[in-house]
């Protein structure tokens, strides 16, 4: 027996997530009908400033692969919401409750509030419990779209990478001949400029490059090293970004240590341009930088011998990223 014949719930749905598809699942098993109010374009872009959302088609789309995928698309009904209450065209007095989750639950109040004014009957009022990634934290849209977890709540980057050191095995070694993304020409630089994107580089040539541009990168790492040969004495001798934290790292070379994860890490937990100072080499350093980026970002990285490479970071991208630094070995650090 369904507790109710007629539900609604609301949100943004972006790269839909366990948490969402936790949450869907529950609504589902309680009532008959379920209606879904799906953020539009012009609400993003008045409430949340619409930066890395997916699109409403693209959002809609999923979800109702999603409710296809359960046998549910007949039991539920999709709108667009423009304001913060609930559609007039829902108001027909059907609804008996709202679906809502810790962070939403404020907006359920201030939609009874307004249905008392219109004299409505009040909806009851339904918690779910957001669903916790592996870390610990609550799995987000926002999670996803900074690139710390994926849509299972995964980490991005491995807790056991921050206390191993991983080496390359030695079948691997090909797999890094080869560019990871677009081998750039001399004067596709600007136009990467122009975009607009949040750009990492990895590499002194990549990063001294880009320094000389107009939007010089948010992170760079450099070993001051060029195809394993000493390029500069120092990091001044670099045009490095005005303001730039400077943060050390140390790692040998065909392998990636704690002490590089960790930078990294730090690196895109702050808000000034930071410079990673590898001791050692940074030849796998575009490894980390890529698990740690947010989704639509762009990482350069210099491929010895060929020029700088452009890697536009996706969920394939780091899927495969991860995948790839899984299977190098593991020797725990004392």
């Amino acid at each position: 027996m369904k507790r109710y014949d007629v539900v609604v719930c609301g949100g943004t749905f972006d790269h839909l997530h366990k948490g969402h598809t936790t949450f869907l699942l529950h609504a589902l098993s309680q009532t008959k009908k379920l209606l879904i109010g799906l953020t539009s374009q012009g609400y993003l872009k008045q409430y949340k400033q619409a930066i890395g959302f997916e699109t409403y088609h693209k959002r809609k789309k999923m979800l109702q692969a999603f409710l296809a995928s359960q046998s549910a698309l007949s039991k539920t009904e999709i709108l667009p919401i423009h304001t913060p209450l609930i559609p007039k065209a829902w108001n027909d007095g059907q609804l008996q409750a709202i679906f809502v989750t810790e962070e939403t639950e404020q907006g359920a109040h201030v939609i009874n509030e307004e249905r008392r004014k219109e004299g409505l009957p009040v909806l009851s009022v339904e918690m779910v419990s957001s669903v916790i990634a592996k870390d610990g934290k609550i799995i987000s849209s926002s999670r996803v779209r900074n690139g710390e977890i994926n849509r299972e709540g995964v980490a991005s980057i491995h807790p056991a990478w921050f206390t191993h050191q991983l080496f390359l095995p030695e079948y691997l070694r090909k797999s890094f001949h080869k560019p990871f993304g677009v081998l750039l020409k001399e004067n596709e630089i600007s136009q990467i400029v122009s975009q607009k994107s949040s750009v990492y580089t990895v590499g002194d040539v990549a990063s001294e490059t880009f320094f000389m541009t107009s939007d010089p990168p948010t992170i760079a790492v450099v070993d001051l090293l060029v195809e394993r040969k000493q390029r500069y004495k120092s990091l001044s001798d670099h045009l490095l970004p005005s303001g730039s934290v400077v943060l050390k790292a140390t790692n040998p070379p065909s392998s990636l240590t704690p002490s590089l994860f960790q930078a990294v890490k730090k690196a895109f937990m702050g808000k000034k341009p930071v410079v990673i100072l590898v001791t050692g080499e940074e030849d796998l350093a575009v490894l980390p930088v890529i698990l740690a980026a947010p989704l639509k970002s762009i990482v350069l990285y210099g491929q010895p011998s060929m020029g700088i490479v452009k890697i536009v970071v996706t969920e394939r991208v780091k899927k495969k990223t991860y995948n790839l630094v899984h299977k190098f070995s593991l020797k725990k650090v004392s």
